[in-house]
């Protein structure tokens, strides 16, 4: 019974990949920003086993809110300027997509946090606001979708008109759906999530 042989070549190549992928692997974890990524979601859940979960919250919401307007406050004018120089692609797109982003970002979480204080009317939950609010995060994020090779050399696919309309026929169908599930008005909050509870 004969064993077969791999030739030399092969087997070169095969361990020369398997200490490729594993330089690789230690590189990645020694990454001072991956390593930054994993301390911080140590951190947090650290914190939530002791601090309570609507503490955290609101913590997190503050500081998302705060590093949002820190974002508009970094780029909002580089955006302007680029505008008012008549500037519309590659970088001018990019950072009006970020501005765009953060600003639509920050109108959520106040209109959520308004929301809590208020009692958790049912009207702002249906709000056409939440509606316009996602719609230009949508819009940021297509700017930034669409603006490569700003910072890196990355192209479209040939296809990415289809996949744009493939994304925005699949998420008309699911909001359709989605929203006549709650009919005329909107179901009833569970009890956690009433004011002065647990």
């Amino acid at each position: 019974m004969s064993m077969t042989r791999w030739p030399r070549s092969i087997g070169a190549g095969m361990s020369e990949k398997t200490e490729n992928r594993e330089r690789s692997f230690r590189a990645f974890f020694s990454n001072t920003l991956v390593q930054s990524l994993v301390l911080v979601t140590v951190i947090y859940w650290s914190l939530a086993i002791f601090v309570p979960g609507r503490f955290l919250i609101e913590i997190v919401t503050m500081a998302l809110i705060g590093m949002f307007a820190v974002v508009i406050y970094r780029w909002a004018p580089v955006s302007f300027a680029d505008l008012a120089e008549g500037r519309s692609g590659g970088r001018p797109q990019l950072m009006v997509g970020i501005v765009s982003l953060a600003l639509s970002s920050i109108g959520i979480l106040l209109w959520t946090l308004v929301w809590r204080y208020t009692g958790y009317p049912d009207w702002m939950i249906v709000s056409p606001f939440l509606g316009f609010m996602r719609l230009w995060s949508v819009g940021g994020a297509f700017l930034m979708v669409m603006s490569p090779s700003t910072f890196v050399s990355v192209s479209l696919p040939n296809n990415w008109r289809w996949v744009v309309l493939v994304v925005a026929v699949i998420a008309c169908v699911f909001g359709f759906i989605a929203g006549s599930m709650y009919g005329e008005g909107i179901p009833d909050l569970p009890a956690r999530f009433t004011p002065g509870s647990n």
